[in-house]
């Protein structure tokens, strides 16, 4: 008899303190709109479905992101890098969201996709480079093996850049990514612009790896692109990081 007492008693605990945990997770939320009422029409916007108002959405985030930054332009003082920890994980989850239109969430009326908006993935993959959380590297990296949009993968591979060049490349995984991607472009018409993205990302990644790269792929990336039919201020540029490597 008295076990059946606990176990009530449990239940009706159960019932009574869960709303509690609830309505404390939707404050939070709320909170963090109130802090800040621009994100409540930026989220709006960004799950609109209409292209140009995500656009909107992502110069909002913009102007959001850019209001993080430590530095005052006025004074003519340098604006410093974002700090992650300020970003709210709502930002991220937009950006993320916006990144996979047309790619990796596909709508359709008919057989037409009515949601390929390279443009917008192509800001949101610059802005996931700027909040530099763990979640946008992982993220950058699929956007650039998966999308088969150009400026979108070069924009992705400029972003992992970004990330690399205050975070670092540790495991290596973003030097990886950038040379499988290379490894597999058409070398009778390459992209131009995604191998120069990828050059300046293994530059900064060098950079902050005092003059080396964390994995082989990377030296015989540059070198393929060093002697690759690119133009001229690729391969140049591919040369110049070679030539700049292990100076530290």
């Amino acid at each position: 008899m008295r076990h059946k007492q606990i176990i009530i008693f449990i239940i009706v605990s159960l019932f009574i303190f869960y709303p509690l945990f609830s309505q404390d997770d939707e404050k939070e939320i709320e909170d963090v709109y109130l802090q800040n009422p621009e994100l409540m029409m930026v989220e709006k916007q960004a799950y609109s479905g209409d292209r140009y108002t995500q656009l909107e959405s992502l110069t909002g985030i913009e102007t959001f992101l850019n209001s993080l930054r430590p530095g005052d332009k006025d004074k003519n003082t340098p604006l410093e890098p974002i700090d992650p920890a300020d970003v709210p994980p709502q930002i991220e989850t937009i950006l993320i969201h916006l990144a996979s239109q047309g790619s990796l969430i596909i709508s359709k009326r008919g057989n037409t996709v009515v949601n390929d908006f390279p443009e917008v993935r192509r800001k949101a993959c610059e802005l996931l480079g700027w909040i530099r959380t763990e979640n946008a590297k992982a993220s950058l990296i699929k956007f650039l093996k998966e999308d088969q949009e150009p400026m979108v993968k070069s924009e992705a591979a400029w972003a992992l850049g970004e990330y690399a060049k205050y975070e670092g490349d540790k495991n290596g995984d973003i030097t990886r990514a950038l040379a499988w991607v290379i490894e597999r472009e058409k070398m009778d018409n390459p992209d131009n612009n995604l191998a120069y993205a990828v050059v300046l990302s293994l530059e900064k990644i060098s950079k902050k790896h005092n003059g080396v790269l964390p994995h082989p792929d990377g030296y015989i990336t540059l070198i393929k692109i060093a002697q690759g039919n690119y133009i001229n201020t690729v391969t140049k540029k591919a040369l110049e990081v070679i030539q700049n490597l292990g100076k530290k």
